[in-house]
């Protein structure tokens, strides 16, 4: 390995497939959803462990199991001091279920629950974090925390699904490189899904 200037990158692929079980229990930790959150541009450990506010020794693992699974490449590295330093990058925006997953599940609940924790897990920690910030007089950020119910024919259920699917395509997924000093990763984390007949 050698550390050269860094070299254009294409730009991250939209969405990243969860093929195996092996990767759906390797996303089994918010420690690691938050390191896929902070690697959306190239990042050392170093760099993910500042990020973070966590020592980068707490990384390595995490980082290591992200990489053999898939979820980050290695994209660059550098010289730090008399070492050579790598630069990790995701490898897609988002996580979608694979065919391949889907057709090999031996146990649908667990399944499920590993898929609906990979999702909500983080999601939780970072509504009450917010919610916190907000009740302690943090500086003030949009906060959007909420939930709905309505009911809808499949027609309407599907246009709904459509225009969430155009957001997130439209005007969500193509930033996240923005150079003001005051950005920060803001998270949209939804289900749209039908629920027991009420």
């Amino acid at each position: 390995m050698t550390s050269e200037p860094m070299p254009d990158l294409p730009d991250v692929p939209d969405q990243m497939t969860i093929d195996s079980t092996a990767q759906l229990e390797a996303l089994g930790s918010p420690m690691r959803m938050r390191i896929l959150n902070a690697a959306r541009k190239p990042r050392s450990v170093r760099d993910i462990a500042e990020t973070l506010d966590v020592p980068a020794t707490r990384l390595y693992y995490h980082v290591n199991l992200l990489h053999a699974h898939g979820f980050i490449e290695i994209v660059h590295t550098r010289k730090s001091g008399a070492r050579l330093e790598k630069l990790y990058r995701v490898r897609g925006k988002s996580l979608v279920v694979g065919d391949k997953l889907a057709k090999s599940v031996e146990d649908p609940a667990m399944t499920a629950r590993a898929l609906t924790a990979v999702v909500l897990e983080p999601a939780v920690l970072e509504a009450e974090t917010a919610v916190i910030n907000r009740l302690t007089g943090e500086p003030e950020q949009p906060l959007g925390l909420g939930r709905s119910l309505a009911v809808l024919s499949p027609d309407e259920a599907k246009a709904i699904s459509e225009k969430i699917e155009a957001l997130i395509r439209d005007h969500l997924a193509d930033h996240n490189d923005s150079d003001h000093p005051d950005a920060q990763t803001y998270a949209f984390t939804f289900t749209f899904l039908p629920t027991a007949p009420i």
